[in-house]
């Protein structure tokens, strides 16, 4: 398992530097102006005020926007949960699937190593993936965060940011679910990037049409807490992110246990097969 540990952190670190440097430098700048907003409060309230709901909506609310802990949600957090989780689902979906695509998981499996131990090692993999990048943008603010009036230490901001990396476990982890469910890791992907999206826009809308708050209440977005999470956490909903996690890993690697692993390309819907056997049973129930 360690081996197999080893080769995923080994192929994930260009993507892990590249996310974790870029998005930390940006968390960095974003803290920095935060004493520009706080000394036009009144004005950028104001301004506020006059914009269009719905685009105040699709920033995250203008709720507390100039107290650190709405300032963190609306410039970081909201944008940070849908786009990281595109690296999540893409990460997920490749997990297993994309080295059976390209041929090589068939050569691992020969090897002498348990597939439980081969979805451990990636599934551990992804998980230290996202906290590494999570981890270099906490990085990011924490080093200029003294200089600013932010108000917030080292220890409070750590709660934003274990709701993010919740958050991406769990769309890591349905993609992996659907990548071995559904024929393609591309279609798992793109069924969870539909939910991503869909849940985003949902949480969105329902800001301004108060009748969504019911279906909005199935969507992730609902339970994430991003900046606020500084203020106080909600551990009932953090519980939530990570049980759904772990259901969708232990049905991946169900799944995965039960696999008839292709050598390579993609697997099909198994309608022909479908077809045929039930082609098979209607005549043997005819002649009988």
């Amino acid at each position: 398992m360690l081996a197999i540990l080893r080769h995923t952190m080994s192929r994930s670190r260009t993507a892990i530097l590249a996310w974790g440097l870029i998005l930390a430098i940006y968390a960095g700048f974003m803290v920095t102006f935060y004493d520009n907003i706080l000394e036009m409060s009144d004005m950028f309230t104001e301004l506020i005020s006059h914009y269009p709901e719905e685009l105040v909506a699709f920033v995250g609310g203008a709720e507390g926007i100039t107290e650190p802990e709405g300032y963190l949600d609306v410039y970081l957090f909201s944008y940070m949960a849908p786009i990281l989780g595109i690296y999540a689902i893409l990460a997920g979906s490749g997990l297993l699937v994309g080295d059976e695509e390209r041929g090589l998981l068939d050569l691992f499996i020969s090897h002498p190593i348990s597939r439980t131990s081969l979805f451990l090692g990636r599934w551990v993999g992804l998980c230290l993936s996202l906290l590494l990048i999570v981890g270099f943008m906490w990085v990011g603010i924490v080093i200029p965060v003294g200089s600013t009036q932010l108000g917030l230490g080292a220890i409070d901001l750590i709660g934003p940011f274990l709701t993010l990396f919740v958050f991406l476990l769990l769309f890591g982890t349905l993609a992996l679910l659907l990548s071995l469910a559904l024929p393609s890791r591309n279609l798992g992907a793109a069924v969870t990037g539909l939910v991503l999206g869909g849940g985003f826009m949902l949480n969105v809308i329902a800001e301004i049409n108060p009748d969504l708050e019911t279906i909005n209440q199935f969507s992730p977005f609902a339970y994430f807490q991003g900046g606020k999470a500084a203020a106080g956490m909600e551990w009932g909903w953090l519980a939530g992110l990570i049980a759904a996690a772990l259901v969708f890993s232990l049905i991946a690697w169900v799944l995965f246990q039960r696999r008839d692993i292709r050598v390579v390309g993609e697997r099909g819907w198994g309608l022909p097969k479908f077809f045929k056997r039930w082609n098979a049973n209607r005549r043997k129930a005819e002649a009988t």
